[in-house]
């Protein structure tokens, strides 16, 4: 499904072509005002209409991060889309990053940061120039200096002369770990004149053939099958990971005052001190990116690979702020519970960029605000300059109401996308009543020649209604208005609160079928206690077919959800 059409009549305003010179300008504009719906389709139009320049979308939840991504290629399926991962620790914890979560976060920072003595970056996933979606948790997270980021990639061409040796030292050194076959991202393998490596920013790994110090050729190919699929010229290899393993003697060298003076056996810093074997000696190993904030002088935010041209959308503010300092309030509670325990030295530095930090990078950037001011808006205080979206009706499955509605809007100027999963159903009761054979689409490359009433076949989280000039309007419905029963927003901001874990679970039995974002259907087997660290912390346990047991943190449990179906 695609809608790329769809963005026209937003394009066709002279309020959007107001507000898109006002941004090339990089000039301050007013809060935007517009419904919560409409946004991820308000930021697909400036997308393409500014398809020169990165874009950063930041939301203040991860969920809603993931949904914005998924939309903005519902309306643009070319976009070079990339979700800036969070990690799926909590600040402090002491467990390793999935590789999915550091090779999407490499993915983004290399699309922003190519090689200094290079500008060929990794062929992105999509075209045009990069749109990052982030979440406040994915910015808040500490990362690599941007100029060590580029000095540490290397640009690789064809006929290019070089010591493997010390093409392979260096490797290792920016994370690369050795293999004896290359089937993952961040491993690399060599076989005489050839080696093989899976540099995380692109997706097939390369094989270099040498002769004698001279590159060959160069070809990626598939690691399931270790056959080349195509020829290449040349290409980037990042880092391997965002905690350089060159940059983990120094530190070890700082700990080992604050190791040497720990207790032991009564404080258990084990882990911590297997740790310290790995950074002495200067390898990658899972739990690197804990120390992060201490492999630095100046740890960066995703907000320094940006150039000075890009454009930062916020989708809400006041949002955003309250997750932040959540997060931080969270972080705080659980530095405060390790350092008594001696897990983390108290000289640590805080693994995240706080608020102020946040706040001070990002308006210095003028960027756009989506959303309401902090004060409750009126339709009358909207001003003039902002576009006219409001939300869609509901009619809570009442199909006789919602073909009524249709009805309605066949003699005006007006025009009513129908985006919905029973679009052949629906498609067939609307020609019951016109006669006529209507049909559901599957994309929409432009509105004109579409009759008043189109179908389409796919799945959008709301509709919006758009006012083109004063004589028409355009409706989005999806199934949320069609059958679903939630209310659209409010003009008000409603304060957010904090949801205890515990709410997440406490109407689950044991026995009871759950899915996981992560892992999909799981039975659930109840609370259970595990000693970590020398505390003892509580889990909830999932069990997969095949025995497989999964340990869920209490404080990600709203990872889980009771399982709904046959």
């Amino acid at each position: 499904m695609h809608l790329t059409g769809l963005l026209d009549a937003l394009s066709s305003t002279a309020m959007f072509q107001s507000l898109v010179e006002r941004l090339k300008h990089q000039s301050r504009l007013p809060d935007q005002a517009i419904v919560r719906s409409a946004r991820p389709f308000m930021v697909a139009a400036v997308v393409r209409a500014l398809a020169d320049i990165p874009i950063l979308v930041v939301t203040a939840r991860v969920d809603r991060a993931h949904n914005v991504a998924e939309q903005i290629l519902a309306w643009l399926p070319d976009a070079n889309v990339l979700r800036f991962q969070e990690p799926t620790t909590m600040f402090y914890e002491h467990a390793p990053w999935t590789d999915t979560t550091i090779q999407a976060r490499i993915q983004t920072l290399a699309a922003l940061a190519p090689p200094i003595r290079s500008r060929t970056a990794p062929e992105p996933p999509g075209t045009g120039s990069p749109v990052v979606i982030s979440s406040a948790y994915a910015l808040m997270q500490r990362t690599l200096p941007a100029r060590q980021f580029r000095t540490a990639s290397r640009h690789l061409r064809v006929g290019q002369q070089g010591d493997p040796e010390k093409l392979l030292q260096h490797w290792v050194a920016v994370g690369y770990q050795p293999a004896s076959v290359v089937t993952g991202p961040g491993t690399f393998s060599r076989r005489g004149g050839i080696i093989d490596i899976y540099p995380p920013a692109m997706a097939l790994p390369v094989r270099i053939e040498f002769f004698g110090d001279e590159i060959d050729s160069l070809r990626t190919f598939d690691p399931a099958t270790q056959r080349s699929v195509a020829a290449l010229d040349g290409f980037v290899v990042t880092p391997a990971r965002e905690a350089l393993p060159k940059n983990m003697s120094s530190l070890a060298e700082r700990l080992a005052t604050w190791f040497q003076s720990q207790p032991a056996p009564e404080t258990d810093v084990t882990s911590t001190l297997d740790d310290y074997g790995h950074l002495e000696s200067g390898m990658a190993f899972p739990h690197a990116e804990f120390y992060l904030p201490m492999l630095y002088q100046q740890p960066a935010s995703l907000l320094d690979y940006l150039p000075q041209e890009a454009l930062i959308i916020i989708e809400d503010w006041a949002a955003l702020r309250d997750t932040v300092a959540e997060l931080e309030v969270q972080a705080l509670e659980r530095r405060e519970d390790l350092i008594p325990d001696n897990v983390i030295p108290p000289t640590m530095r805080l693994p995240y960029h706080t608020w102020d930090d946040l706040y001070e990078s990002l308006t210095s950037r003028t960027p756009l605000h989506l959303g309401h001011p902090e004060h409750l808006i009126a339709p009358e205080e909207i001003e003039d300059d902002q576009l006219g979206f409001a939300p869609g009706p509901r009619f809570g499955g009442q199909l006789r109401l919602f073909m009524d509605h249709l009805e309605k809007l066949v003699p005006t100027a007006d025009q009513a996308i129908v985006v919905t999963r029973q679009a052949q159903r629906l498609a067939e009761l609307w020609s019951e009543r016109h006669q006529q054979a209507t049909y559901p689409l599957t994309k929409i490359d432009t509105l004109a020649e579409l009759p008043p009433v189109t179908f389409v076949e796919g799945e959008l989280t709301e509709g919006w209604v758009l006012e083109i000039d004063e004589r028409s309007r355009l409706h989005l419905l999806t199934d949320a208005e069609i059958f679903g029963w939630k209310r659209p927003e409010p003009r008000r901001r409603t304060q957010q609160r904090r949801v205890n874990p515990e709410a997440y679970y406490a109407d689950l039995e044991e026995g009871a079928y759950v899915v996981h974002v992560d892992y999909g259907i799981g039975r659930f087997q109840g609370v259970h206690k595990r000693r970590l660290q020398d505390s003892e912390r509580e889990y909830l346990l999932v069990e997969y077919a095949g025995n497989d047991i999964l340990y869920v943190p209490i404080h990600q449990a709203d990872r889980l959800s009771r399982y709904v179906g046959v």
